[in-house]
């Protein structure tokens, strides 16, 4: 009987150094990938067959547990695992920890839930036709659902009612009469797959030339990151959509899309329905429990074709993934900065490197380091210098507000009022920007229009009216709001953007004993 036990090795998703050593009986096949349930301690955990042959370690094989059963599940693909290697390695963090983020779903592995849902009777569009139904056993309303059908495919109540526009009670009356009939199914529903042959915009010429580049890397099926910069209003989403389009041609291959904000998701997710007939699975932090199994069930089973969702999506378990675009890369809250500490749009290019895919790297302004990577020829460069059909950039004018003061108690110049009240004979619309903390965002000179800022960061100050003092909210420093200006030595004449005249203040910075003419 001992003869049949092999030795592997199981990473389980905890915070632990690495993988653990288990037995496994020669009648539960399993191979690396499979996820498996042993036991730990008191309780029974998930985990994947990480090392089918692993070094001898010093436990001896009769204090080893045995792995409790395979879950029928796929298994996590070889390009999954070894990206959460690299990002254990990298990031100096347990390799369960990194898998906790691929693998942790409510009810990842349960057993397949049945549900009922409902599809019309065969014979009701025969009777419907022949005119057999009479006007009371078939309303307007049941008439508006056999209408709204497109597919014979069964749906749930509530979908039956929202595709129709009619309520509950219409599609209830009809399984009541009989003209719907339920249908068991095994599992969730599934997602609409997307339609990769929809006609897509007119694109301009320069458009068409970075979509066949990025078409010739989907179809070459290997690693390589690029760039796509362009100015606001070129088109980059547009471009980038059809080289989703040429990887949605492939079968079964899977494309993943990285957005910075989640409330960016809903414009984008208007766009890709109108191009592609159907909304992708959505991934990020906000999704319910229920959302999120679907969604994680359809993704490792490859049912997911396009997934869009936060930096956590990098570690779900994609089968066959052929595409990864990073849009507005330059953003800062592709940084995790608790747990794993990584920045999604590195690691983005890093699973694109272990899935052997392209990567499409998106921004009107790209980062530093992705503009060094383009220029020295890591990355293709491409570049969208025209918006789309003819726009032209708004016209920007700086309002100098020395020249354009604004009256005492206000805030507005002139000028932008003026500006404002135009619009709104025209009937258009007016958008301010107010983003700042303190009273004050900028000290400045009425005299010569000095600017107060900070001696340790160049920093502008800002005028807190809570004490009565200067401060930066980069480093910390702050001081007492000084009499005379550091530069023209003007008395009595430092003005703020907030309106407010400032007299009386003390000569020397009190908290840091500095004359302001030492800044």
């Amino acid at each position: 009987m001992a003869s049949d036990l092999r030795r592997i090795q199981v990473l389980l998703p905890l915070p632990l150094s690495g993988p653990f050593d288990y037995l496994v009986d020669g009648a539960i096949a399993v191979a690396a990938g499979d996820f498996v349930r042993v036991p730990l301690g008191h309780r029974s955990l998930m985990g994947v067959v990480w090392t089918m042959s692993p070094q001898k370690t010093a436990v001896a094989p009769d204090k080893l547990k045995a792995v409790s059963a395979r879950l029928d599940l796929p298994p996590l693909p070889d390009s999954v695992r070894k990206f959460i290697d690299w990002v254990a390695a990298y990031t100096l963090s347990p390799p369960g920890a990194v898998l906790k983020m691929a693998v942790t779903v409510p009810q990842a592995t349960p057993e397949p839930k049945k549900k009922i849902l409902y599809r019309l009777s065969p014979d009701l569009p025969e009777k419907l036709t022949a005119g057999r139904l009479t006007a009371g056993k078939l309303t307007k309303g049941r008439r508006a659902v056999v209408a709204a059908v497109t597919l014979d495919m069964p749906m749930t109540l509530r979908a039956w009612a929202e595709l129709a526009a009619v309520g509950d009670g219409v599609v209830r009356g009809m399984i009541r009469a009989g003209q719907m009939i339920p249908v068991t199914v095994t599992g969730d529903e599934a997602f609409p797959p997307p339609d990769a042959n929809l006609a897509g915009p007119v694109l301009s010429p320069e458009q068409q030339q970075a979509v066949n580049h990025l078409q010739q890397m989907v179809a070459a099926d290997k690693f390589k990151p690029v760039l796509l910069e362009g100015i606001t209003g070129s088109g980059k989403t547009e471009v980038y959509f059809e080289a989703i389009a040429a990887a949605l041609k492939t079968d079964a291959a899977q494309i993943l899309v990285l957005l910075p904000e989640i409330s960016l998701t809903a414009q984008w997710l208007y766009r890709f329905e109108q191009r592609f007939g159907a909304a992708p699975v959505v991934w990020h932090s906000e999704l319910g429990p229920a959302r999120r199994r679907r969604a994680w069930w359809a993704i490792i089973t490859g049912q997911a074709r396009v997934v869009v969702g936060a930096r956590s999506a990098l570690f779900l378990p994609f089968q066959d993934l052929q595409l990864i675009v990073v849009d507005e890369e330059h953003s800062a809250t592709f940084k995790q900065e608790e747990g794993v500490i990584y920045h999604g749009r590195d690691m983005a290019v890093v699973r694109a490197m272990q899935a052997g895919c392209p990567v499409i790297l998106a921004s009107a302004t790209p980062s530093l380091e992705t503009i060094l990577n383009a220029e020295s020829g890591k990355y293709d460069w491409l570049y969208l210098g025209k918006r789309h059909g003819g726009a032209t950039l708004p016209e920007t004018i700086a309002i100098d507000l020395r020249q354009h003061r604004p009256r005492a108690g206000t805030w507005l110049s002139a000028p932008l009022k003026e500006a404002m009240r135009q619009n709104l004979e025209r009937g258009e619309q007016s958008l301010l920007y107010l983003n700042r903390r303190g009273y004050a965002p900028l000290t400045l000179c009425a005299s010569c229009g000095h600017r107060m800022e900070c001696p340790h960061c160049s920093a502008w100050l800002v005028e807190h009216r809570k004490g009565e003092k200067l401060v930066c909210h980069h480093c910390g420093f702050s001081c007492a709001k000084p009499r005379v200006c550091p530069q023209c030595d003007a008395k009595d004449t430092a003005w703020s953007p907030a309106g407010r005249g400032w007299n009386g203040w003390p000569k020397k910075c009190r908290p840091c004993s500095r004359t302001p003419g030492l800044w």
